[in-house]
């Protein structure tokens, strides 16, 4: 839940806030390994997908790192919304968003 609340904010994220190169290159490593581990999950190569997954929490740990190196803050607060994170959903299920939100509109039982 942590990793989607995360994801959707890096999406959500408004561009333009300077941020140093180490930082920059470790989002772009972790947009890689997600890339990565989607088309392992297609390929139906679910030990890959299982290690990619495994690096990405490294990468998400490093980047936090960095993060508090750099005393990289939020500039300005960053609204998620239900958009954004079906977004996200989608993207790493590979369920379209129109599936999502039927689901999502649909009582459970």
């Amino acid at each position: 839940m942590v990793d989607l609340l995360d994801e959707a904010g890096s999406v959500a994220k408004v561009s333009g806030a300077e941020q140093p190169k180490e930082i920059v290159e470790a989002q772009k490593r972790i947009r890689g390994t997600i890339d990565d581990m989607e088309k392992a999950i297609v390929n139906h190569e679910f030990g890959r997908a299982r290690a990619l997954s495994d690096e990405e929490q490294l990468q998400r740990t490093a980047l936090r790192a960095l993060r508090e190196k750099y005393s990289a803050k939020e500039t300005a607060p960053i609204s998620i919304t239900i958009d954004d994170i079906e977004a996200v959903v989608s993207r790493w299920t590979g369920a379209s968003l129109d599936v999502i939100r039927k689901a999502r509109s649909e009582p459970s039982t």
